[in-house]
């Protein structure tokens, strides 16, 4: 989910830098405004989209997790892995988070609607040359909601015809159920700053539509001198359009005097065809398979713990192997996760299809293990990194920062097509852990590269090392 929300984010970012960039200074009103509207909601559903031809046509990289390596002085019997439990409670966690913030941003719309609410109900109908408004007393203000025109009491007479005609564009044009749109984004993605931008640029592209139709009736130079003399109560009400803002008006009357854009312009809009297509390609490269992998385990050893105990009862010995087996499998989904969430890898090493040991055709092979059959091979591998680790781990370093009880490593790291050691990472509960791990992981030899379907290939390992000192 955290993956996900940081795609929708920075879909975002890039959607609104094209427009900042390209489009904002252009006149194609209608067009930016269907632009601020989809491209939001575009950045929610591309992650959602992963095309499996783009992906085919990416070189995929394998990825293959090695058993736990068991380091340290502790003789106590290693406990169950807590990982899935502690990610389960932090999601937990953020998830209580995210609730509370959009109930936080949910009040905050109910009491900006109650103050709006009061106010118009202090108002009375009337109607100027055919258009009704409500208008309301002791107050200069101007703005529209929905179908609605409000007019303070204390605006001059001689410009009410102007500022009608200007909030007339806003209701036909339903600019009310823009911005309420954004208001639904804002409480279910509070914490994303981008929903906020969006919002206020649609708010100003609105100000700019209604001047410009205005402007066509009443003459441009005639419409900004009025904008300049008029001093209006603004009001802050994201989800209304007022007709007077402060920090607008210097704009306003910029676009107003802005010539049209040529149609070739319209060209502009292209750009944002590459940008989706980036998209999809990052999409479909970061679909994650990894946790396949223990969903497929975990089948088999339901399928075999089921045939065993069709035969009746279970001896100690079977029962202790079923055990095993079901902690090595939530050991492997608890590092497979631990790797996907780690801050610590690129979303390039993400993009690697997890696949079970025996997948990859040729394995690549420690030296000293070539003359091997492929299952004795990957087993001779499997030992060599074990004991590489086990002998070259500096205990005494650990003891020197008093770590004490278990704490967990992830070590990822290629082995390209040349059999050279890249893209060494770690992840653990404290730097000196993570220092250690790469210092000895540093150390592995050249090896032999992996080969699949008659090429050589890239192959990313998952080394789970599990440190256990005694207190």
């Amino acid at each position: 989910m955290i993956h996900y929300i940081l795609q929708t984010i920075a879909f975002q970012l890039l959607f609104l830098l094209v427009y900042d960039v390209f489009l904002k200074r252009e006149t194609f009103y209608t067009a930016n405004r269907w632009y601020l509207l989809l491209t939001p909601l575009a950045s929610l559903l591309l992650p959602l989209i992963q095309i499996e031809a783009i992906r085919e046509q990416i070189p995929a990289e394998y990825m293959i997790t090695l058993p736990a390596v068991i380091v340290g002085t502790s003789n106590a019997s290693l406990e169950p892995t807590t990982t899935a439990l502690a990610e389960a409670t932090q999601q937990f966690s953020w998830s209580s988070v995210w609730a509370a913030g959009s109930v936080v941003a949910l009040l905050i719309l109910g009491f900006k609607v109650m103050r709006l609410r009061r106010m118009i109900n202090s108002g009375s109908i009337q109607t100027y040359k055919d258009i009704t408004y409500v208008e309301l007393p002791q107050s200069n203000a101007a703005f529209t909601f929905f179908r609605r025109i409000y007019l303070g009491t204390e605006v001059e007479e001689t410009q009410k015809e102007a500022i009608l005609q200007h909030e007339q564009v806003h209701v036909a044009q339903g600019h009310s159920w823009d911005l309420l749109y954004f208001e639904g984004l804002r409480i279910l993605f509070w914490f994303n700053p981008f929903v906020y931008l969006f919002q206020h640029r649609v708010g100003v592209l609105h100000e700019y539509t209604a001047d410009d139709h205005v402007a066509k009736a009443h003459g441009v130079s005639h419409y900004y001198q009025e904008l300049l003399s008029q001093v209006f109560q603004t009001r802050n009400f994201s989800f209304i359009n007022t007709f007077f803002n402060h920090s607008l008006i210097k704009k306003r009357i910029l676009m107003l005097r802005k010539n049209k854009s040529k149609n070739i312009v319209q060209l502009k809009y292209l750009v944002v065809l590459p940008l989706i297509a980036g998209m999809l390609v990052y999409t479909a490269c970061s679909q994650e398979r990894a946790s396949e992998v223990p969903s497929e385990i975990s089948e088999k050893i339901a399928d075999l713990q089921q045939t065993l105990e069709a035969k009746g009862e279970l001896s100690e010995a079977e029962v202790q192997q079923l055990k095993a087996l079901n902690l090595r499998a939530a050991e492997m989904s608890s590092e497979i996760d631990g790797i996907k969430n780690s801050p610590l890898f690129t979303s390039e090493e993400l993009h690697t299809e997890a696949v079970p040991f025996a997948t990859i055709d040729k394995t690549p092979l420690y030296p000293g293990c070539e003359n091997l059959d492929q299952d004795a091979a990957k087993k001779c591998m499997t030992q060599k990194i074990s004991n590489l680790v086990v002998e070259n781990f500096n205990t005494e370093v650990m003891k020197g920062n008093g770590l004490v009880g278990q704490q967990r490593i992830v070590v990822q790291f290629k082995i390209d097509t040349a059999g050279n050691i890249l893209d060494v990472k770690a992840r653990a509960p404290q730097p000196e852990l993570e220092t250690e791990a790469l210092r000895v992981i540093n150390m592995l030899p050249q090896m032999t590269p992996g080969e699949h379907r008659g090429k050589k290939v890239s192959v990313m390992y998952s080394l789970p090392i599990i440190f256990s000192m005694d207190e």
